[in-house]
This record gives structure tokens, sequence and C-alpha cells, in this order.
């Protein structure tokens, strides 16, 4: 026949906690938290760094820049298309002063 104690008949612990035990876990927990936060800034602030370089910073390629001077070219200058058929270029902002001018004008008729 084997023997019970007392102890584990009544059903809860009789001895009391370890306050450094306690308090040593909660420590770990509120470092690991702390860490786990800077972390994750550093890493928020590394993604934001890259992005801005990439979408501000970063160097544009020479034929991305002939190809944006000669658009900016075509659209702000005066220019032949063709003489015979009478076509002519105008700077964007012109066209569309005339435009809206032309449009004004019909409504008012």
């Amino acid at each position: 026949m084997a023997v019970v104690s007392n102890h584990s008949r009544s059903g809860y612990e009789k001895q009391d906690v370890s306050a450094w035990k306690v308090g040593l876990v909660g420590f770990a927990s509120l470092l690991l938290l702390v860490l786990a936060i800077v972390v994750i800034n550093q890493i928020f602030a590394l993604t934001k760094l890259s992005l801005y370089y990439e979408t501000v910073l970063r160097p544009e390629a020479k034929a991305l820049r002939e190809q944006r001077s000669r658009e900016d070219e075509t659209l702000n200058s005066y220019g032949v298309i063709d003489a015979k058929a009478g076509i002519y270029r105008i700077p964007i902002d012109r066209a569309m002063k005339l435009l809206a001018d032309e449009a004004y004008h019909a409504k008012r008729k």
C-alpha cells in the first residue's frame, strides 16, 4: 500500500511563489518587449529610407532624361507637322487656352 501524504490531499499548494522568479520572468518579458519594439522600429526606418531612395534619390538613366527632354520640347514649342495640310504644333498651354476660349464662345452663342 502506498502512503499518501497529507500535502497531496489538500488540493492546493501551500508554498509561496518565489518573488525573485516572478520578478525575473517579468523583467525578461519587459526586456523582450522593448527589444522587439526597437527591432521593429529599425526595420521600419530602414524600409522607409530604402523606399525614399528608390522614389526620390535614385539617379535617372541617361535615356530617360533624354526622352523627357524631347517630350518637354514637343509639348512646349511651336513646329510644323505637315505644311501642305496646314497642321502645326503649338505649346500645350496655348492649345488648352484656345480650346477653353472656343468652348466658352460656343456656349455663349
